[in-house]
């Protein structure tokens, strides 16, 4: 038991040395650069002008609103679809093979799903779009990428969250259910007053997920479309990334600050929720 604990202390300092090496030292570090500028080979100290060239620069205000309008695009449906798909599988579908079937997206490199939509399924969906009007649509270079992008989210990771909302399912009791059916409840009643309560934590835990993974849509979008997609999924990973290729570090830091602040805002209501929920229900 003894030499186990001084393993495990090992591994557990080996591993956070490594997220002060390679994360929190460089985000400590990287305070002073989102203030300082270099100048005629000396540093110049601004403030918080960085900050106020930051908010004036249009192609940053584009990459903001770009980012959050598709998280609130991706975010919505893939939760209410993970649900229902959840519901269905649930109550329906007594197949484990399903389960290994709907996460299958996920094992898909990202080159091999930018080819499929970027190429095969987008010529599909021309061909359909051509059958009801003459006007030419381009999914990818267009403004209909958003919704391509917004496809290939979904496609990608409903089934991930979908089985998070089954797990949360299968650990509310029927006895509820029985009790509520013998009231005379409906369907909506039921879920309402009986599955999104019990399962709030998972639908918080679930929304941060959906969150973070709609970052990670970067990397299908720059195999589509390469340093500079079309306007409206031009994101601000896009704009961190060429500010840093081309060594505008001041722009590089306080853009990243303010995501890392907006995220904060956002998820830190959410964790505290699902923990303050979780801790009711085990009471």
């Amino acid at each position: 038991m003894i030499k186990s604990k001084k393993f495990l202390t090992v591994c557990l300092f080996i591993g956070l040395s490594g997220i002060a090496v390679f994360y929190l030292i460089p985000f400590v570090y990287g305070i002073t650069g989102a203030f300082t500028v270099s100048s005629d080979g000396g540093v110049k100290t601004l403030g918080i002008n960085n900050f106020t060239r930051l908010f004036n620069n249009e192609v940053f205000r584009l990459a903001l609103k770009n980012t959050f309008v598709f998280t609130l695009f991706a975010v919505i449906p893939i939760n209410l679809l993970s649900f229902i798909f959840a519901g269905i599988i649930k109550n329906l579908i007594k197949n484990s093979f399903m389960l290994s079937i709907i996460i299958l997206p996920l094992s898909v490199p990202t080159i091999v799903i930018a080819a499929i939509f970027g190429d095969t399924l987008t010529k599909e969906l021309i061909a359909v779009v051509n059958m009801f009007s003459n006007v030419p649509v381009d999914f990818v270079r267009g403004e209909h990428a958003f919704w391509l992008v917004v496809l290939i989210y979904l496609w990608k990771y409903t089934g991930f969250h979908t089985l998070i909302y089954l797990m949360a399912l299968s650990a509310v009791p029927d006895e509820q259910y029985e009790a509520a059916s013998l009231d005379g409840a409906s369907v909506w009643k039921k879920v309402f007053n009986i599955t999104l309560p019990c399962i709030l934590p998972f639908i918080c835990f679930n929304i941060l997920l959906a969150i973070m993974n709609s970052f990670r849509i970067f990397r299908d979008i720059y195999i589509l479309c390469g340093d500079y997609p079309p306007r409206n999924i031009y994101l601000i990973q896009h704009f961190i990334q060429n500010n840093f290729i081309k060594l505008n570090m001041d722009y590089v830091f306080c853009a990243a600050y303010i995501f890392f602040g907006i995220l904060a805002i956002i998820f830190v209501p959410l964790i505290i929720k699902g923990n303050i929920t979780e801790s009711y229900y085990d009471e």
